[in-house]
């Protein structure tokens, strides 16, 4: 029986890592939305996968730095049975 098991250890992303995620938010001053693209335009630098990243939303429209956030990378590994 084929099995799959885990272990207790991280894994590094590459320098720029690009995921499938896009991260909205309003900005706190002017009001104007905010967007992450991190599947083109932004990437997260050096991740480390099941750890906390911090990213923060910069506002065009009023220079204001917006709020600061944490991502988790994460990989899920599913096995399927070829038919």
């Amino acid at each position: 029986m084929l099995t799959l098991k885990k272990i207790e250890k991280n894994i590094e992303g590459n320098k720029r890592q690009y995921f499938p995620y896009v991260l909205t938010d309003i900005c706190s001053t002017c009001g104007e939305t905010l967007e992450m693209d991190l599947s083109e335009g932004h990437y997260l630098s050096e991740p480390i996968f099941g750890q906390p990243k911090k990213v923060w939303m910069y506002c065009i429209e009023c220079g204001e730095e917006g709020k600061e956030f944490e991502v988790i990378p994460r990989i899920t590994l599913e096995l399927v049975e070829k038919k």
